[in-house]
């Protein structure tokens, strides 16, 4: 099978800061940012502990952080590890916040506008249900009667839960609506990201897959930047650096296809 290779202009996109040390760009533009494309980090997250996604650390007795994103129509998003009584990890979870102290009535046309955002999306793996009533336990009857529905998916294989509900913020003592991601803690799931090298590698990705996929570096953050899209049967060769991180996805549906190291002057990595 002949690959038809991409023509790429090179270009240097980023700031000066760490320029030498940045992989070429392609001519292909960056896809426009839409709450799907969000979405679709924070759920890959759900795999590894959120690492690329954490930014500041904010706890001292509970462990929490603000997020490097903020998923579209929410507020603060921040993410939190839950532990057990012994202080071993338990489970990681993604919180954004809709917005609070709204009635039952706004709370629940929050909630529904949310869904028809998600629900636009792809959450692969996960199933829908509708629930009642408040995610909090509350001995408060006000709090009760003023709970609006509540709306899960949940992923059964990967013990995996999204929750868009009502709950109440026991630290601000207020309610608020909000959506929150829900996995179990990956034991070793050391957050992935390229480290600072000056030795060039040329990297070649040629795509004999029968779907589209797209290409992004991780960069020294832990973020995915976005450089090429190939499609079945085409190839595209990025100068990069060694110990450079690379993310391949497919286009269809944001899985992870594969993620590599750099390591070698000259790299090559097929898809089949």
């Amino acid at each position: 099978m002949q690959l038809n290779s991409i023509v790429l202009l090179l270009l240097l996109p980023f700031s000066l800061l760490n320029k030498a040390e940045q992989p070429i760009s392609s001519h292909i533009a960056k896809p426009k940012i839409a709450f799907c494309d969000e979405l679709a980090k924070i759920l890959a997250g759900m795999n590894d502990n959120f690492n690329a996604l954490k930014g500041n650390e904010m706890g001292h007795k509970i462990k929490y952080w603000n997020s490097k994103i903020t998923l579209p129509n929410t507020t603060s998003n921040y993410i939190l590890t839950n532990y057990d009584f012994n202080g071993k990890p338990l489970t990681n979870s993604y919180y954004a916040v809709l917005g609070g102290n709204v009635g039952k009535d706004e709370k629940q046309q929050l909630i529904k506008n949310f869904a028809h955002f998600m629900d636009n999306c792809t959450l692969p793996g996960f199933t829908r249900k509708v629930d009642e009533g408040i995610m909090q336990f509350t001995d408060d009857p006000a709090l009760t009667a003023d709970a609006a529905q509540s709306i899960h998916w949940v992923n059964k294989a990967a013990n995996m839960e999204i929750a868009l509900t009502y709950y109440y913020d026991i630290i601000n003592n207020n309610d608020k609506v909000g959506i929150f991601f829900k996995a179990p803690y990956k034991a070793g799931a050391e957050a992935q990201k390229s480290s600072s090298s000056t030795t060039a590698s040329k990297f070649t990705i040629r795509n004999y897959l029968t779907e589209e996929i797209m290409g992004y570096w991780v960069n020294f953050d832990g973020m995915e930047v976005y450089y090429f899209s190939l499609k079945p049967n085409q190839e595209v060769t990025m100068d990069s650096y060694t110990s450079h991180v690379w993310r391949i996805k497919s286009a269809k549906n944001n899985h992870i296809l594969k993620t590599t190291t750099l390591v070698k002057g000259v790299e090559i990595l097929e898809l089949k």
